[in-house]
């Protein structure tokens, strides 16, 4: 039995934080393209997992692209199935009821549990597929609590629901992990979550998750998922989606200028768009982090802003040139490109260590100890302070509570990372103290 899994579609909305003119970055054009890759694999069931549609006010928008899709699906011989979600619990019977009979069916209506059979037109192998649909906005119970008997006859059964999968204070129909495992099933089928991917082996679960990712919290690959069922199930992800949102980490250790920083972020901006540039997407969406002990900290706002207002950046399309050949441009029309939609200063400040640890304050006392780990070793930090961080990986290693700590978390490099980290803490604390309580005298 060969299926394409797919679910929380939200037809109606369109990916956030794009440049308008971006081509096909809304979910009716990655159901459409859905479609074509269940037609070309010749599938025998599309498999939806619930917010098919996005919300009641999007009735309309979505009416069309479905109808077109499905339309196109029972013209090659491929049936639809499809659960309610807590989005569309009311909008989907609704469509339903406008479509052609059998175009789509959804099982479990009013959260009862509901059975239908599927014959493989391939080589004609049964599956049962088991669905549940909200019945309401909001489930607080599991319902797994009502789950039917599953008949032993030999067909294997796959369950397709919508829920929260090991939140059990969700109010979005929260599931156990150790229920799931329990029934006699050969896969599970979830919606709700936007990030695809299995969630547990035996039996599988899935969460197809979004095929187009709608704002920035959903980074990652994401598409629809092939699935043959036979003595196993086995799947994988067929990327599918127009846009992609991704963080970009920028290290601005040792920049002293503005020039130098912005290089970097065009530097990091490139090595991202040679790492997550795939055929079929057509819009990067990155949002900048920038780290690194810096003499910029505190002075990024105009590069920041330069960033979160520049043009949209776009890529030549000609084979092999898609690197070299990104700048910053006024072409947003342009069908390969990349955008800031975020911009994070988490960088520290650059402090003169040699200054500082000439007075004999706490300050000067930490600047020392700054100092003494500069070279990565702890042989120059004062006898005591050094035993004891040396007596560290021994007390762990013998403590039962630290059994899952890895020996390279215990190496001496680590130790002086660590020390580092703490100290700096310490230090860019206490100085921003100081010089919060001076300006308070001054003003």
């Amino acid at each position: 039995m060969r299926l394409l899994i797919t679910g929380d579609l939200h037809l109606g909305r369109r990916s956030t934080r794009i440049p308008d003119r971006i081509p096909d970055a809304s979910s009716a054009a990655v159901w459409a393209r859905a479609v074509d890759v269940a037609i070309a694999h010749e599938v025998d069931a599309v498999l939806i997992s619930g917010d098919l549609v996005d919300q009641d006010n999007r009735y309309f928008e979505a009416l069309g692209p479905l109808e077109l899709g499905l339309r196109r699906l029972r013209s090659a011989g491929i049936r639809a199935l499809a659960v309610a979600g807590n989005h569309d619990h009311a909008t989907l019977p609704a469509l339903v009821a406008t479509l052609p009979t059998d175009a789509l069916t959804v099982l479990g209506a009013g959260g009862r549990w509901e059975q239908v059979t599927l014959t493989s037109r391939h080589d004609h192998s049964r599956l049962h597929v088991l669905g549940w649909s909200f019945p309401s906005r909001t489930v607080r119970e599991s319902p797994l609590t009502s789950l039917p008997r599953i008949a032993n006859d030999g067909v294997p059964t796959i369950g397709l629901l919508h829920g929260d999968l090991d939140v059990p204070t969700s109010v979005y129909a929260p599931l156990a992990s150790s229920e799931l495992a329990r029934a006699p099933v050969c896969a599970w089928v979830l919606g709700h979550i936007h990030a695809g991917g299995l969630r547990a082996h035996a039996p599988p679960v899935l969460y197809p998750g979004s095929p187009q990712p709608l704002d920035p919290g959903e980074p990652g690959v994401h598409g629809v998922w092939l699935a043959d069922v036979a003595d196993t199930f086995h799947t994988r992800l067929v990327p599918l989606a127009s846009v992609q949102y991704c963080t970009v980490t920028v290290d601005l250790a040792g920049c002293a200028d503005l020039e130098s920083a912005r290089t970097r972020v065009v530097r990091a901006l490139r090595d991202a768009v040679a790492r997550e540039w795939r055929e079929g997407l057509h819009h990067l969406a990155v949002r900048v982090h920038f780290t690194g002990r810096s003499a910029l900290h505190g002075r990024l706002d105009a590069l920041a802003q330069q960033l979160r207002d520049a043009p949209t950046l776009w890529l030549d399309d000609e084979p092999g040139e898609i690197v070299r050949a990104i700048v910053f441009d006024e072409r947003t029309d342009s069908v390969q490109s990349v955008g800031v939609t975020h911009v994070h200063d988490a960088t520290t400040p650059d402090h003169d260590l040699d200054a500082l640890a000439s007075g004999t304050d706490a300050i000067g006392v930490l600047a020392q100890l700054r100092r003494a780990l500069q070279h990565g070793s702890l042989d120059a930090l004062p006898p005591s302070l050094r035993d004891t961080l040396r007596r560290v990986p021994g007390e762990v290693a013998g403590a039962r509570v630290f059994t899952g700590v890895a020996d390279a978390a215990l190496s001496e490099e680590a130790l002086v990372e660590v020390a580092r980290a703490q100290v700096d803490r310490l230090l860019d604390a206490l100085l921003a103290q100081r010089d919060s309580i001076g300006r308070e005298r001054t003003s």
